[in-house]
């Protein structure tokens, strides 16, 4: 039987990808999602705004100078291809989800 060792590692994974920053495409490494959070005061005019909470999802990126910066997700870009890591189990005969579809 195999020796199963009780000491389990946990490690945060880089995955490298471009973002764009300040107009320029940048390479980078992807770090985590974070969820960014603002409050928003009340309009001071009739019938205004009553205020509350902005919330989006942010991701933390390193730039190759080693400036770590938040960007948006539509601003990221991956390149290391993590859906080869993947198998898709999807029925032969399903015409919707074949391996290639022509036009893609």
């Amino acid at each position: 039987m195999a020796n199963m060792g009780s000491e389990i590692i946990i490690r945060p994974e880089l995955r490298p990808c471009e973002v764009k920053f300040r107009g320029e495409v940048k390479k980078a490494l992807f770090h985590k999602w974070m969820t960014y959070a603002e409050i928003i005061k009340p309009s001071l005019m009739i019938e205004g705004d009553n205020g509350g909470q902005l919330q989006c999802d942010q991701a933390i990126v390193e730039l190759e100078n080693g400036l770590v910066t938040i960007v948006p997700p539509w601003e990221v870009k991956f390149v290391d291809n993590a859906f080869c890591e993947f198998a898709w189990a999807w029925p032969e005969d399903d015409k919707n989800h074949s391996k290639e579809k022509e036009g893609d």
